[in-house]
């Protein structure tokens, strides 16, 4: 699903029973039972529907979600059936005629959902019900529970926007990852694997990622059998595997260490792997806090900066970022004759002083190989 379903009204309808509650104190407002919620919820929900069809929305429902806090869309008449799952076909079939039948200027359909019910209501702006019903809705179809290693521990974590993370994490590795799953449009839900950012060169990083990616998986498949949906799929790959075979990407990303490198990095990708990988890291960005959003920062800005304008990188650089992966002097040598004409000049030597480590071992290599390029072009 491109685009999630329905116009988010939630703020709407609340903002309008805060101003029933100032009508009702006045005495200008009469409700049958001013502390009756689910009253002034229908009430706000009728206008709220009637002032999106005046606007253009085109004929649709109001449907109300009443599983925890108040979440409220105004649905096109078209997508009912894409909004509205786990309805059996008689609950539809009463909806269709609703919607087939009421005055959209005067009236609203207004459907309000719970984990187990399904509430139709036509109602006019006068408050008259002209037509309700109340329905079971299909039940979930539960799960066993999924099966942790002894050393895997799991932990649901509400987040601030209203999400909920499942967070795995191993005795002795720690962190593997999350599972997020939020809200997305009318009836719907994001199901987002989020394996952790370790460097590549982590030691177990391989371990990590494979047992991440089957926990992920069992997850990922109970969830959406739970609902009665089939879980997505993107070239031709379920949802966690694509993660996860992305996580490879995210984690040489966020642990490239200068600019070079990261030029060389983005121009082995392609355009739609560049795509994805900004997606997660924006993602993961706005779940940052404090200096760790800076440095998200600076990455997205470099990664953008470099799609917009490839890096040109001398055969120069090239050959001394090479000659930098050898492990040994004997290896470091045999190149540097091998490509004499091009590294054993002034332009070469000005070229390797710019080249540094990103932390005390690998400093240490790049100043023994800068000492020998020097000794090699004494020598010849």
């Amino acid at each position: 699903m491109s685009q999630p379903i329905g116009i988010a009204v939630t703020d709407n309808i609340l903002a309008r029973i805060d101003g029933f509650d100032r009508l009702m104190m006045k005495g200008l407002l009469d409700l049958d039972d001013p502390a009756d919620e689910d009253e002034q919820i229908l009430a706000s929900a009728v206008l709220e529907a009637i002032v999106q069809y005046q606007a253009g929305q085109g004929r649709g429902f109001l449907l109300c979600d009443r599983f925890g806090p108040l979440q409220a869309w105004y649905v096109p008449q078209a997508d009912q059936k894409a909004a509205l799952t786990r309805v059996r076909h008689d609950t539809r079939r009463r909806l269709e005629t609703m919607l087939a039948g009421y005055d959209p200027d005067i009236e609203a359909v207004v459907v309000t959902v719970t984990l187990a019910r399904i509430q139709l209501t036509h109602i006019n702006l006068v408050g008259s019900v002209l037509g309700e019903a109340d329905h079971k809705r299909i039940p979930l179809r539960l799960q066993a529970p999924i099966k942790l290693p002894p050393d895997v521990r799991l932990e649901k974590v509400p987040r601030p926007d209203g999400s909920v993370a499942y967070t795995f994490t191993h005795e002795q590795w720690g962190l593997l990852g999350h599972i997020v799953v939020g809200g997305y449009g009318a009836g719907h839900s994001t199901y987002r694997v989020e394996p952790a950012a370790d460097a590549l060169s982590h030691p177990n990083y391989q371990r990590k990622l494979q047992l991440f990616e089957r926990l992920a998986q069992e997850l990922e498949q109970k969830f959406f059998a739970t609902l009665r949906q089939a879980p997505p799929r993107a070239d031709g790959r379920p949802g966690t595997a694509q993660t996860v075979g992305l996580a490879k990407l995210y984690a040489a990303f966020m642990n490239i260490p200068n600019d070079f490198e990261m030029a060389q990095f983005v121009q082995r990708l392609s355009a739609a792997e560049l795509d994805k990988l900004t997606a997660v890291v924006e993602e993961a960005r706005s779940q940052a806090r404090g200096s760790d959003v800076i440095a998200f920062e600076q990455r997205l800005a470099m990664l953008r900066q470099l799609r917009q304008t490839p890096a040109a990188i001398s055969p120069v650089v090239q050959a001394l970022y090479n000659y930098l992966q050898l492990d040994t002097e004997a290896d470091g040598r045999a190149y540097l004759l091998a490509q004499a004409d091009l590294l054993l000049t002034d332009a070469a030597e000005a070229a390797m002083a710019e080249f540094w480590g990103h932390d005390e071992v690998s400093q240490s290599h790049v100043d023994r190989f800068r000492a020998l390029l020097q000794r090699v072009r004494r020598e010849v």
